[in-house]
């Protein structure tokens, strides 16, 4: 049985704002946020740091299951300015690193990069640059914007 932590929103902007007190500290062209985790994470801070929101998708996950058996990354980018050198890339966690690499892979040939996340959990071979938390791999978080999606998680 997986272990399930819900998230309310208040927790969910305190982690927002622990994340934006470490990034602040540098300077960044574009935040660039993978949907669909980091959609909302993306969007907070790119209005709390006043940076132009760019979106990603990738798929790691696949519906009922803990995990998909390859990480699938559309490499098209969807923003209304053109990235520039320094970005920000944005997700609400790393599981196990995966979908966060393969992002860093892509970019970082093209872009000086650093990733930030609200929560790194320990099974993460990737080591985002910022984190507000750390947990156990153990624990399945499920945000409060995730409501309906994971009812059936087993």
């Amino acid at each position: 049985m997986i272990k399930k932590i819900y998230i309310s929103w208040k927790k969910f902007e305190e982690l927002i704002e622990k994340l934006c007190a470490q990034v602040k500290k540098e300077e960044f062209d574009n935040i660039l946020c993978v949907s669909s985790g980091g959609l909302v994470v993306g969007k907070l801070l790119s209005d709390k740091l006043d940076l132009p929101l760019a979106v990603t998708s990738a798929l790691a996950y696949e519906k009922g299951k803990k995990e998909a058996k390859e990480v699938f990354l559309d490499k098209r980018i969807t923003s209304v300015r053109p990235l520039k050198r320094k970005i920000l890339i944005v997700d609400d966690l790393v599981h196990t690193g995966k979908t966060m690499q393969k992002i860093c892979n892509f970019l970082g040939k093209k872009y000086e990069i650093k990733t930030s996340v609200l929560y790194k959990k320990s099974s993460s071979k990737f080591m985002p640059d910022y984190y507000a938390e750390k947990v156990k791999s153990s624990i399945w978080i499920i945000f409060p914007y995730e409501k309906n999606e994971f009812k059936n998680l087993k």
